[in-house]
């Protein structure tokens, strides 16, 4: 009689905990979303259009500003300021609802190293309560927080021009510092994050700012945000990358460079009034601030007035001789409210280095800018530096995808040379076939032609890593000039298949800037891409080479997932390792934005019989520093764990036709497999049912026939059971019935994936 009481009683106890997890309080909610806000950036053409998150950090009158991420606004890549300043910005308040509106937007200050920018934008009236920043903020690990913005961009609109806002939970799993008790440079989400997130608010359970989200470990559901304290100083005015710039190429260390030193200033609300730099030479101590005290100016220093302008502050010096081409710099800045003074930091004489927060900062070893505006890879591949929006080639004796697609018929069985756009994704589609996606100059998907590509060529384009390039929100193309055969139309979608001999990457005067073949041999420096494209040529062969881990892998046996220079995965290797090893990856080597730099020693075993992949078994893992030096070795200490591995098919001989003349019981043996075959007609055990319901049919009629004679005195005296058999032998008899032999499996082909292939 007690229990409905007690019931109620736990009900009642545990509804305030139920409710305190059941997300945002409903103001803070609203509060939210008004301020979060969908940013679109570029010319309104799909491929030069990128989409963000941002969220108002301050109003004053009519007048917002927003916080984004530098990558979302730069689509240059770095490439041009200039441009990236124009660039056409809007930002839409209560996208995707009833309510929604947008605005133009500009640039007013923007922090490559750190990947953030300020938008400004109005007059805008009625604007909403910025998102709170609370300095005094605490952040520890398992703390519960909520990641907003706009994941995969207008991709998630329903019927309406722009998304509605997404908010998802997540927790905080660490807080990164890049020195021991200094600051949280990255505070690590236990949550997902998708392009398109870039630049939104993730914000605490009190609707306070957590950081800015930035980028995403694929696959992995970890996510990283830029802690709250960055949005603030870049608020309050700061100094960004400080660079030396060499007045003359080639200097001798030991005489004295001339040369430019420059700041970059990141203050969009023009706070920052005068900028001194204290100086030293490159081979003095460095100074380091006392610990928990703000940093002085460092002693015995030179002071060289800095000039403001164009959001650079710079001055020319002198770096002194044997200084080791480079100065300790410490920036002092003048504020209305006071000075403040920065870190000192060593800043060596060279080229400006890129600042993008894209593949140059994010991956120290993957692709960089050269001076001539190429995008060079890690692997040392050449491609022309993509530009937004994108520019379709000017045909040279050549033909535009769209004449080919239009005419398809026309070009068929000939040799052409056909102009696109692609975006270097390659997708197997069968044995030994691949398919490179393209687009037409209209940004469309052509429907009379695809490309395919030879094994080789298609391992040297995915090996390039273009789809992975951390470019969040944007898609990168390649103007393209493709060289082959059409063929006749095939396949299921019965288009025509342009078979690609060679692939040139364009620059922006149609001029072939890299070019790709196929090969019939390894290139002669032994590397993983070199394996991954000729397995069969390394079998039984021990190499070390440099490699990207990103982890193990249990799934369908022990393995690593590795990854070239590029941080392509290698599409035609199966990897394989001891569960030792394995072990000492998942507790050695830290999760981090990327995979952990590494020379990977493995065994080449063997080409797999079905999926023609080689197989190879890594025996050991040298994790590597920023400067290629050994940090910690890990080494199996037990054998590789293989699967089973079947050996390549043996060729066999066809089988010859029956010769004529021969005898009459040759022919059916040679035809039995096709008739076994449901292809039409009737099938061998459909027969036998029907053969054998008949004789019942017959045997059951007869004996009921005779028990009804029987019962009408027709049947003749004497044994009935011998009688009633010798007149069910007499009956007519049915044609012997051979019984049905099993339909024959279909032999399986070299290369069958079928996981029942072998299944009975």
């Amino acid at each position: 009689m007690f229990r409905r009481p007690l019931v109620l009683i736990f009900l009642f106890a545990f509804a305030p905990a139920a409710g305190a997890q059941d997300g945002l309080k409903p103001e803070d909610l609203a509060r939210l979303k008004a301020a979060t806000v969908f940013v679109k950036v570029g010319a309104p053409r799909s491929g030069a259009v990128a989409t963000g998150s941002g969220f108002l950090a301050k109003a004053d009158g009519e007048t917002g500003w927003i916080v984004t991420n530098h990558h979302v606004v730069d689509l240059f890549d770095g490439a041009d300021e200039a441009k990236m300043l124009t660039t056409p910005i809007e930002v839409v308040f209560d996208s995707g609802t009833e309510k929604e509106r947008s605005f133009k937007a500009t640039i007013a200050a923007f922090d490559p190293t750190r990947d953030l920018a300020t938008l400004k934008f109005g007059p805008a009236k009625d604007l909403p309560a910025p998102i709170e920043i609370d300095d005094a903020l605490e952040l520890r690990e398992t703390q519960v927080v909520y990641i907003c913005g706009f994941p995969f961009g207008g991709r998630l609109a329903i019927g309406t021009k722009n998304p509605e806002i997404s908010i998802g939970d997540a927790k905080i799993s660490s807080l990164r510092r890049e020195v021991v008790g200094g600051p949280i440079a990255k505070v690590q989400l236990n949550g997902a994050l998708n392009p398109g997130n870039s630049g939104g608010p993730v914000v605490a359970a009190n609707g306070k700012l957590v950081g800015v989200a930035v980028t995403t470990i694929r696959s992995a559901g970890i996510g990283n945000a830029i802690p709250f304290h960055e949005t603030t100083s870049m608020l309050r005015g700061r100094m960004g990358n400080v660079t030396l710039l060499p007045k003359a190429e080639d200097e001798d260390a030991t005489k004295p460079i001339a040369a430019t030193l420059r700041a970059r200033i990141v203050d969009p609300f023009g706070k920052i009034k005068a900028v001194t730099a204290h100086v030293l030479p490159g081979n003095a101590a460095m100074p380091m601030p006392a610990p928990n005290m703000p940093p002085g100016a460092i002693p015995g220093a030179m002071k060289v007035p800095l000039t403001v302008a164009g959001g650079y502050a710079a001055a020319d010096v002198t770096v002194p001789p044997n200084a080791k081409k480079s100065l300790i710099v410490q920036m002092e800045i003048d504020y209305a409210e006071g000075k403040a003074f920065t870190n000192a930091v060593l800043v060596t004489v060279g080229p400006m280095r890129s600042e993008i927060p894209g593949p140059g900062r994010v991956n120290p070893y993957g692709p960089q800018k050269t001076p001539e505006g190429m995008l060079k890879l890690a692997s040392g591949a050449l491609l022309p530096f993509p530009v937004f929006p994108v520019k379709f080639p000017t045909p040279q004796n050549s033909e535009s995808v769209s004449v080919v697609n239009a005419s398809a018929e026309m070009f068929a069985g000939k040799s052409i040379r056909m102009d696109a756009l692609s975006t270097c994704v390659v997708n197997p589609v069968d044995r030994g076939e691949f398919e490179l996606a393209v687009e037409t100059d209209s940004d469309n998907t052509p429907t009379e032609v695809r490309v395919v590509l030879p094994k080789d060529l298609a391992l040297q384009i995915a090996d390039l890593g273009i789809p992975d390039l951390p470019l969040v929100g944007i898609t990168l193309k390649f103007p393209v000039r493709l060289a082959g055969t059409l063929g006749k139309p095939s396949g299921r979608e019965k288009r025509h298949s342009l078979v690609v001999d060679a692939i040139e990457f364009l620059d922006d005067e149609g001029k072939a800037v890299a070019t790709f073949k196929p090969a019939t041999a390894p290139p002669a420096q032994k590397s993983l891409a070199a394996v991954n494209r000729f397995p069969e040529k390394f079998v039984g062969q021990t190499l070390t080479v440099d490699a990207y881990v990103k982890g193990a892998r249990h799934a369908g046996g022990t393995g690593l997932e590795i990854a070239n220079e590029n941080l392509a995965n290698p599409l035609n290797l199966e990897v394989y390792t001891s569960r030792s090893l394995a072990g000492q990856v998942e507790s050695d080597i830290a999760k981090a934005d990327l995979p952990a730099r590494a020379k990977v020693t493995f065994e080449v075993k063997a080409i797999h019989g079905r999926s023609n992949k080689g197989v190879i078994g890594i025996k050991q893992v040298e994790v590597l520093d920023d400067d290629n030096k050994p940090t910690k070795t890990l080494k199996a200490s037990a054998s590789v764990e293989y699967p089973q591995i079947p050996a390549p098919p043996k060729p066999t001989a066809p089988k010859a036709a029956p010769a004529k003349g021969g005898s009459p019981e040759e022919a059916p043996k040679a035809a039995e497999p096709v008739a076994a075959k449901p292809e039409g007609g009737i099938g061998t055990a459909v027969i036998v049912a029907i053969v054998g319901s008949a004789v019942l049919f017959v045997v059951g009629g007869y004996l009921l026939l005779s028990a009804l004679r029987k019962s009408k005195g027709e049947e003749p005296a004497g044994n009935e059971e011998a009688t009633a058999a010798k007149r069910v032998v007499k009956a007519p008899e049915p044609k012997p019935i051979r019984a049905a032999k099993p339909s024959p499996k279909p032999p399986t082909k070299p290369g069958d994936d079928n996981p029942f292939a072998n299944f009975s």
